[in-house]
């Protein structure tokens, strides 16, 4: 590491300074994948919250009804701005194209990045068909990390410093009892180790980068799990 990387940055906080101050997000984009979905709009709905504005990009062609329009109105309501793009993350042009039309009509340079985006398996691994296992290491590895390539690249290009943040998972820690999700949690474990090395890497300099280990939350699809855990007693 260099004498210049070492260096200190300018301070940023302060005791004058309150927490609410420290956490506005006024003047800058974030993009979110997986931004069609629950997680990702409840993201959305908190960064538009502080004053800044969301490109939400996902592959289903509209978002979810009800959650997405309450972002349109946290979004109203605090002067903020809120898109959705339909984007097949594993597709680096798809990515790189849909990034370039979705940072050009925004009005504040793209600061930020939250990978959503993810997907898993039913039913015992040992018999998971390869082909599930492609797509689910396309998506939740190659897609997040072309997003984060696209992201740190569009920050660079106009000197913009920025934030990544990877959705991991606390699978990718562990194995959780009476639940079969090996290829989800390999994926997982590899999003765990990508800010590791990226961060040492050329894009560096631009974006700061980390992940973070959620564990199960309320959604659509989780019900439909938890319901079958609980009628087998597990």
């Amino acid at each position: 590491m260099s004498l210049k990387e070492r260096q200190p940055k300018p301070a940023v906080g302060g005791a004058h300074r309150s927490i609410q101050d420290l956490f506005r997000m006024d003047g800058r984009t974030v993009l979110i994948t997986g931004g069609g979905g629950a997680m990702g709009l409840e993201a959305a709905r908190s960064v538009l919250e502080s004053g800044g504005d969301v490109i939400c990009v996902d592959r289903q062609d509209e978002p979810l009804q009800e959650p997405w329009e309450a972002v349109q109105v946290t979004a109203s309501h605090h002067s903020t701005k809120v898109w959705y793009y339909q984007c097949d993350v594993s597709d680096d042009q798809h990515v790189q194209q849909t990034v370039t039309a979705a940072v050009s009509q925004a009005r504040f340079p793209l600061r930020g990045l939250l990978c959503c985006a993810g997907i898993s398996g039913e039913g015992p691994s040992i018999d998971l068909p390869v082909q599930n296992l492609r797509r689910m290491m396309d998506v939740n590895v190659t897609g997040t990390f072309v997003c984060a390539q696209a992201a740190a690249r569009e920050m660079q290009r106009h000197g913009q410093p920025g934030s990544i943040v990877l959705i991991a998972s606390m699978s990718a820690h562990g194995s959780n009892k009476s639940v079969d999700t090996t290829a989800y949690n390999s994926s997982k474990a590899a999003i765990v180790q990508m800010p590791f090395s990226t961060t040492r890497a050329s894009w560096k300099m631009s974006t700061f980068q980390m992940t973070t280990a959620e564990g199960t939350m309320q959604a659509a699809k989780k019900d439909k799990f938890t319901a079958s855990v609980a009628d087998n007693g597990k």
